[in-house]
């Protein structure tokens, strides 16, 4: 008989930003025994957006992240605060862009390589996921972990899902500028030599990287340039069922 495979998945780096109480929970997926989990983790840099299935015989044990500047991460957090000002929206979708590379050569144009899509289903119940490449499309719907809000005798189901949502916007909003400056690292010089870029951007070596399937066995799908936010025009409902 075969030994099993083994994986070599190696998580990023722990920060308050993966804490397991800020992360959004999703339904039990097939192969797992756990719910499934939306997070954002401090990733070189730049912000990793992690969906995690909890199937730990699925392709990189069931963990897939998309790779973003920091400036993208908070372009999703505003997002969603624009569906919590707007009651009458009910989806947006912001799409995640930029240059990739194959076989050592950038693209031309930025392309599209995941969105993250909020709305309200038919209940107003606030909900979230991603899609992209190989990710598996979950609706994370909002809720409070534990506690309870009580407005007068009873808070109803949109209210609460509202406020959870609230509670994920601020948490974030408020932690990835902290987390971002506590663990910058000043990039490598391009030519160790001296000369050229020593100590500033990081566009070329992090692109490479970003876009190559790492010693650790995972494709990080990460990209410089940010996202686009509008009302989405697609129907999304076959990969988020409300």
């Amino acid at each position: 008989m075969a030994a099993p495979q083994i994986r070599s998945f190696k998580p990023r780096d722990k920060t308050y930003l993966n804490e397991w109480d800020l992360c959004l929970h999703g339904a039990i997926q097939a192969g797992a025994q756990h719910p499934a989990e939306f997070r954002m983790a401090f990733a070189q840099n730049k912000i990793a957006i992690q969906v995690e299935t909890k199937n730990r015989d699925a392709k990189n044990n069931g963990r897939f992240e998309i790779v973003v500047p920091y400036v993208s991460a908070i372009g999703m957090l505003v997002a969603l605060d624009e569906l919590l000002k707007d009651p009458e929206c009910k989806k947006i979708q912001y799409k995640i862009k930029g240059h990739v590379f194959f076989s050592g050569k950038r693209s031309d144009e930025p392309v599209q390589k995941g969105a993250l899509t909020i709305g309200r289903d038919s209940e107003n119940i606030l909900y979230m996921g991603l899609s992209g490449k190989d990710i598996t499309p979950i609706k994370f719907t909002f809720s409070v972990l534990f506690d309870e809000l009580v407005i007068g005798e009873a808070t109803s189901a949109q209210k609460a899902s509202e406020f959870a949502a609230k509670v994920f916007y601020m948490s974030y909003i408020g932690l990835l500028p902290v987390v971002a400056g506590m663990n910058y690292a000043p990039p490598e010089p391009k030519n160790p030599q001296g000369g050229g870029n020593g100590g500033g951007s990081s566009w070329g070596s992090n692109q490479g990287a970003n876009n190559q399937t790492s010693a650790n066995g995972r494709g990080d799908q990460g990209g410089q340039g940010g996202g686009s936010m509008a009302a989405t025009t697609l129907d999304f409902d076959s990969d988020f069922p409300l």
